[in-house]
């Protein structure tokens, strides 16, 4: 079992603390497509719902086919022949609520490559001949990432982490729909029940990224994987100078007796 890196341990922290240090910018962010494994003959997966929960307000945001195509008055057994219309028009609004938004901190789960994140969303616009709004780097958290940073490959037992962490949270799963759930329903036509799994799951990964800033996310992770860092640092720096570290213990132990002897019998 592997145990957080110390350093990257705090960076993960800080970086958390950074995101909500003005909570009424940051929004999680989630995504419904296709199945990756569809076998269908697109160069890129289409996208179903995209949906934004602001953080600090609970209010949910959502990007859909479902929704274009009422919009536009097409029935639902005829969205198949103007899918791509349609999911132009969503991701278009999509990238349209970013250009008004430019300023806004996402925190998404393992949304970081062209198969599955920011990338497949703005290949998939381009291939629809629109133009995607910047999404900068710097804006962008990863909370998948950063929680194995914070506690470690195992904090929560098996492979489907997000889903296997909110119920052991506690936290509401109605509507909910795995990976696999979610692209059948897609491609049986129940585009609704897409749209309400993903406004489910953007809330859910609201919930984990307060939870766990406010360090009350509750995980299996070891206690020495959640709070053993600084005493693994500790031993790094008295391994590479012990002479150093044993006498900035002596004064830094001097100093904490000094202070308390003072308050206590202090004028």
């Amino acid at each position: 079992m592997s145990l957080p890196n110390p350093a990257r341990q705090k960076a993960a922290r800080d970086r958390l603390d950074q995101v909500f240090a003005h909570p009424e910018t940051v929004y999680a962010i989630h995504y419904a497509c296709q199945s990756f494994y569809s076998g269908q003959k697109v160069t890129s997966t289409r996208v179903a719902c995209i949906s934004l929960r602001q953080v600090q307000s609970g209010q949910v945001t959502t990007f859909s086919v479902a929704k274009s195509a009422e919009l536009f008055r097409i029935p639902a057994d005829a969205i198949g022949d103007h899918w791509n219309n349609l999911e132009r028009s969503m991701l278009g609004e999509f990238y349209e609520f970013i250009r008004m938004n430019r300023g806004l901190k996402l925190v998404h789960w393992n949304m970081r490559d062209d198969t599955f994140g920011f990338a497949a969303l703005e290949h998939r616009f381009k291939v629809l001949k629109g133009r995607p709004e910047e999404i900068p780097e710097q804006n962008r958290t990863d909370l998948a990432r950063l929680l194995l940073e914070l506690y470690g490959d195992h904090y929560v037992k098996g492979r489907a982490k997000f889903k296997a962490l909110s119920r052991f949270n506690k936290l509401s799963m109605a509507d909910f729909l795995d990976g696999a759930a979610e692209a059948k329903a897609l491609q049986e036509g129940h585009l609704r029940k897409v749209q309400m799994s993903t406004q489910t799951k953007v809330k859910l990964l609201a919930d984990l990224a307060i939870l766990a800033h406010d360090r009350t996310l509750k995980t299996q992770a070891s206690v020495i994987a959640q709070h053993g860092a600084p005493l693994r640092l500790m031993a790094q720096k008295l391994w590479r100078n012990p002479g150093y570290t044993v006498t900035s213990g002596m004064i830094g132990g001097f100093v904490v007796v000094f202070k308390a002897y003072d308050w206590l019998f202090g004028g």
